[in-house]
């Protein structure tokens, strides 16, 4: 971690770090000095990583002042908070690739087109989740079509889910449009309905990072047709 001393704080202020606990030595240069000339305490501090889940992560501040006959402490606020957020994916299309929309067909891929506000890196994975009409076919190794060929793909019937991990051999920058090609899973068996597909950017150990759907038409699955 690195510490940027911005308004207040003396430059000689050093950071250490234990057990989730920061603590900064000498930041204030003297005490007549803060008393004299108050104003805002401002520092940033770099290097950790935000939460990989949205719950609220609380914060104690303690200030203290330490003298010859001991360490003793000035004040302390609590109840401080935040919350980390998912990025946004908007998803603008999703179809078989081959156009078979047939009911019960599978086909020999489906494509999806993607834009996140995050910047996707050749280790992160993407997670889509299907509804149970599609029949998604128990596989460890389902193809995909993009840049790279050193992926790992899962179909898992059991969740409805197929992630694939290392799909892009270069980081995709932020708010760029790219497309992905998946297998292994089966139409639906009824047409008319409407279909809320769900898309997961995942971190290189599976935290959700970002999230979209796309809503299939009501039109897209069809009957086949005798001829």
């Amino acid at each position: 971690m690195t510490l940027a001393c911005e308004n207040g704080c003396a430059a000689t202020t050093t950071l250490t770090y234990l057990d989730n606990l920061i603590t900064l030595t000498g930041a204030v240069p003297t005490l007549s000095s803060y008393v004299m000339n108050p104003g805002p305490f401002k520092f940033s501090i770099t290097g950790f990583t935000n939460p990989s889940d949205t719950d609220a992560a609380y914060f104690v501040w303690t200030s203290y002042t330490v003298l010859s006959t001991g360490t003793f402490m000035i004040d302390q606020i609590s109840g401080m908070s935040i919350s980390a957020t998912k990025a946004v994916c908007t998803v603008y299309s999703f179809y078989p690739t081959d156009g078979n929309t047939r009911i019960y067909g599978v086909a020999s891929n489906w494509t999806a087109t993607l834009l996140c506000n995050i910047a996707i890196t050749s280790e992160m994975g993407l997670r889509v989740t299907l509804p149970s009409d599609f029949y998604v076919i128990q596989n460890s190794s389902c193809t995909i079509g993009l840049q790279n060929t050193g992926y790992t793909c899962n179909a898992d019937s059991a969740s409805g889910t197929i992630t694939i991990f290392s799909f892009t051999k270069k980081t995709i920058k932020l708010q760029t449009k790219f497309s992905i090609s998946f297998n292994s899973f089966r139409n639906p068996a009824v047409t008319g309905e409407a279909y809320t597909i769900t898309f997961e950017t995942l971190s290189a150990t599976g935290g959700v990072i970002g999230i979209g759907t796309y809503l299939t038409s009501s039109s897209l699955i069809t009957v086949g047709l005798i001829e």
